[in-house]
Parts: C-alpha cells; structure tokens; sequence
C-alpha cells in the first residue's frame, strides 16, 4: 500500500487511522459550488472570504490557498507565498491573484487539520471577489487499486487545482490519498513523471469526513449508484428474490450518452463486494438518448430501501465480458425472446439454448414500440413466430410438471375467437385470449384442458405469467393470481410434438383453427422452474414503464 500526505504544503494530514468507516464510490454528485467575480478595484484580482471552523466560529490560524484550477503539484513548481494568507481573529483572509482566470481555494486549519475546498472561483482583472464562507471539517481519505496500464509505475494521482496527490511506486497493490477535504472532488488523474501520459481516473468523488472512499475499477472513469427499492414505496415485495434479471432503463437523466462508447459495450454493473454482474443491452439508441439494459443481480433483499448495484461506464478499451448470462439456465430460463430484433432478422433467444424463432415471409409481425424497447405486432389473421426444434427440447415439460410461461401483452380486440399468445401446442401447455378473458392452459392426457382465467381488456400492456407447480396452477396478471382451475374435457392423447410458437396455436390451414393473435406481444419466457409471487409481482413492478424498483442515486 502506498501512503501520501496530501497537506505537503498545507500542514498535517489525519491519516489512514483516523477513519472511522468505508464509503464506497458510485455516487456521481452536483457540481461543485462555483463563483464570479465582480466590482471594481485597479490592477490584479483580489479574492476574500472567511472561513469558519468545525465549531461553527470563524477559525483564526488557517492556511488558505489560491490555487489556479489546472495546476499540476507534481509537474508545476511551486506556488508562490502571495496565493496564500492566513486568517486573522474575525476567520478572513485576502489573496491577490496573478491574473484573471479560474481558480481554486483550499484552506487547512494548522492546528486541527481540518480543511475545505472551493473549486472554479473565477477571479477577474481590476476587481475584487467576496466569495461566501467555507466550513471546515475533518478530512477523508480516498483508496483504490493501483491503475492498470499507462505510466502507473512511477507515476502518481492527484487532484488538478489542489495539493491533493501521492506517487505510485513499484511494488504496490493500493494507492492511498490521505486527508482529503470533505465534498466533491470533480476529478482525479493519473499522471506520469516526466512524460505526457494523463488519464482520468474517477469524475466527481464524493469524500465523506473521517471516513474512506473507495474508488473501486480505476479503468472506468465514471460510476453511479444504482438503488433496488422493495419496500412499499417501490417495489412492494416483501421476500428475498434470487438470480433475478434487473430491467435498467437509461436516459439522458440517467446517463450522458456522449460519455459512453457508441454501442454502450463499456457499459458494467457491480454488486456487493464491486463483484462484476452479467449484463445484457437489448436496445442502445444514444441518438435518442435511451437503452433497455438486463443485470443479473443474485440477490435482491425483501423490504430493503438501502441496497444498490454500481453502473460503470467511460472505458475507452473495455476488456471482454467474463461474467456468464443474464438467462442462465441454471437458474431455469429455458428460453427468452425480447421480440425486439429487426423485422427480417431472426428473432432471438437471450439463452445459450439458442432456440431462435423465425418466420416465413407472409407471417413475419413487423417491429412496433414495445413495453421494452420495441416488440412484435401480431395482425391476428396469419402472422406467427416459430421456434424449430422445440418439440422435445427444453420447452416440453411432463405433466403435472414445474414450470413458468410469461409474456408481455396487449390485445387489439375482443372477439369470440381465441387469441394464442404462446405455445406448446394445443395438447401441451399455451397461454392464450379466449373471448374476454386471459388463459393458462395445461392439456392432461385423455381428460382436457385445465384453465386458469382472469378478465381482459383492449388496449392496455399487461404481463402474463402462468404458473404450473404439480397439479396446482395459477395465472398472474400484472402480478395478481389467480388460481380456479376450469376444465373442458377432451379424451385425445396428450400431444408434446409441437414446436413452440409465438402468436398462434399450432400449424392450420383456417383462422379459427389456428388461434392467431392480433396485438403486441414483448418478452416472452419459458422457465424450468416454479416462480413465487415475489419474483413475478417484482417482474411486473420492475418491467412496467414507471417502474418502481430501480433508483437511480
């Protein structure tokens, strides 16, 4: 570990024992306080203020610095005794400035070491700055991985306009800035010694008094904190849900597109520990500012207002993704078709499975804004996705099986027909529109159908979620069950020889017959396991368009 005293000019520092917690860095925070000049005075800009100490007192005997806002501590000489004063009785102090520009202040109390920081005062010829008062309060300290790459070995990190900077010497493992002013730091480079290289390491740092900051994968220069809200005013889900795939929906708000590489493919997420979470981008427009991300997060706690994931992004090389799918099969995704392909491409599965669907070229629904990103939209007269191969693959369920069926839903009409959203065929499993009601059906050899309904409407975006647990079986709608069972009975032979489908029943030459759907459909699923309702109602409140899980910080 390497050690530095940031006060070389300005006094003492606290040290690494004077920490008293771990803060770690994702929160990208407001800007920091800046300020104008203004008024009239003849010849170079002066710049005055006051400063109070931790006890709310104006503070006497404290160092203040005018420091211009790029200055270098390593690679520039020093600065002169005219950009510092100490303050008086009343906490004042007056600094002339060489010239008009931006500058920094930093002040160091030499008795305590409390400090502050005021960055980008703009100072201007022929005029004289009052800035507001600066509180003191007990440094922090900032720690992080040695940074990969570039001129690290003998280099050094600082913070440009401060005395904030410590060297980087082989061997080493951590860099350490010890104490830090309090408050936004809005960055921090690396440099090397005697040479061009400059990277930056973290925008706007976030520095908590008596306390560290962790900067965790220096490779990324910026991070925010990412909430996952279960308590009432959120999600409302009151049990732990596991390997649960988290919809991340980005904006300008919630990201600057521009500081990202143009496919989002610098895009990471973190967990508990910084322990990087597999990711899945199924739409990235930065011309219209917006994305639809997947995270798989291991654990999202019950009732918890407090837990969060960490955005990374502003990698110019990223290495490869090592972190496994976000539908893992493992945890029992089968197949998963975000519907959100180009027209004339196939449509994907999300799973290593791969049971792509396809279309021929007079059934092919065409693209159309989604609940996520885009979807399908099927005319209910002949337009159909197929997945070849199914029939016996990881879709066909025994009866009396475990598994879930989903899908994102919304229906154009109401009429006597049935409307098919998925399929395993007729004589397997399907959920499908019958009339005025959702259904989830499973077909039981030489007996029937048992269905599960619940009341459908025109018009609206609504997640389906059948559920077969063994004999008991449930449909949700917008994460509301249901669990009575009808039963049309039928003594044909349970029939698992049908591929799965998206939009109709199975293969057959009339409308009637073939159940087509006439709406959009987005995000179908098929899982190998039971999902409780804690799991389906935090699908629905996570996926709906004000989704109430996700924070951003």
């Amino acid at each position: 570990m390497i050690r530095a005293t940031v006060g070389r000019i300005l006094g003492t520092g606290t040290g690494w024992a004077g920490c008293v917690g771990l803060l770690l860095l994702c929160v990208c925070s407001p800007s920091p306080l800046s300020t104008d000049g203004g008024g009239t005075r003849g010849g170079n800009p002066v710049v005055t203020g006051t400063i109070i100490g931790i006890d709310g007192a104006e503070a006497r005997n404290v160092r203040v610095s005018l420091i211009e806002a790029d200055y270098d501590p390593v690679a520039d000489a020093s600065l002169p005794l005219s950009s510092t004063d100490t303050t008086d009785s009343h906490g004042s102090f007056s600094i002339k400035a060489p010239d008009s520009g931006l500058y920094n202040i930093e002040a160091v109390g030499i008795l305590d070491g409390a400090r502050s920081l005021r960055f980008n005062v703009r100072a201007i010829r022929d005029s004289v700055l009052v800035v507001p008062a600066d509180t003191l309060h007990s440094p922090g300290t900032i720690r992080m991985p040695v940074p990969e790459g570039g001129d690290s070995t003998g280099g050094y990190v600082y913070v440009p306009g401060t005395h904030i900077t410590t060297p980087i010497s082989d061997p080493a493992d951590t860099v350490t800035l010890d104490s830090v002013p309090a408050g936004v730091l809005p960055v921090l480079y690396n440099a090397g010694i005697g040479s061009a290289f400059r990277r930056v390491i973290r925008y706007d740092i976030s520095v908590s008094a008596d306390s560290a900051t962790i900067i965790g994968n220096p490779q990324w220069s910026r991070c925010r904190s990412i909430g996952l809200n279960t308590t009432a005013s959120g999600a409302g889900v009151t049990g732990d849900v596991y390997g649960f795939p988290a919809l991340i929906r980005l904006d300008g708000a919630a990201l600057d597109f521009a500081q990202a590489l143009p496919d989002g493919s610098d895009l990471m997420f973190t967990g508990s520990g910084d322990t990087p979470l597999p990711c899945e981008i199924e739409r990235w427009d930065a011309a219209a500012k917006r994305a639809d991300v997947w995270v798989g997060v291991d654990t999202i706690r019950g009732n918890d207002s407090v837990q969060s994931i960490t955005m990374y992004w502003g990698n110019p090389a990223p290495p490869p993704p090592e972190n496994g799918a976000v539908f893992d099969t493992a945890c029992g995704f089968q197949g998963v078709w975000h519907l959100g392909d180009a027209a004339d491409d196939t449509v994907g599965d999300a799973t290593v499975n791969h049971y792509h669907g396809i279309s021929p070229d007079s059934a092919r629904p065409p693209v159309a804004q989604g609940i996520i990103g885009n979807c399908r939209n099927f005319d209910g007269t002949g337009d159909y996705i197929t997945m070849p191969n199914t029939a016996s693959g990881r879709l066909d369920f025994p009866q009396n099986g475990s598994y879930t069926l989903s899908a994102w839903v919304t229906a154009d009409t109401l009429i006597d027909l049935p409307q098919t959203v998925a399929s395993k065929g007729m004589y397997e499993y399907f959920i499908w529109l019958n009339g005025a009601t959702w259904q989830f059906s499973e077909y039981q050899d030489a007996s029937g159908w048992n269905m599960t309904p619940q009341k459908a409407a025109v018009g609206q975006w609504v997640l389906l979620t059948g559920v077969r647990d063994g004999s008991a079986q449930y449909l949700y709608v917008n994460g509301v069950p249901a669990d009575t069972i009808l039963h049309r009975s039928s003594d044909e032979p349970r029939n698992a020889a049908s591929d799965f489908i998206i939009g109709r029943a199975h293969d057959a030459s009339d409308r009637e017959s073939a159940c087509f759907f006439a709406g959009g459909i987005d995000e179908v699923r098929v899982c190998s396991v039971v999902h409780g309702s804690d799991w389906i109602k935090l699908c629905y409140m996570n996926q709906r368009t004000d989704d109430r899980l996700v924070v951003f910080r």
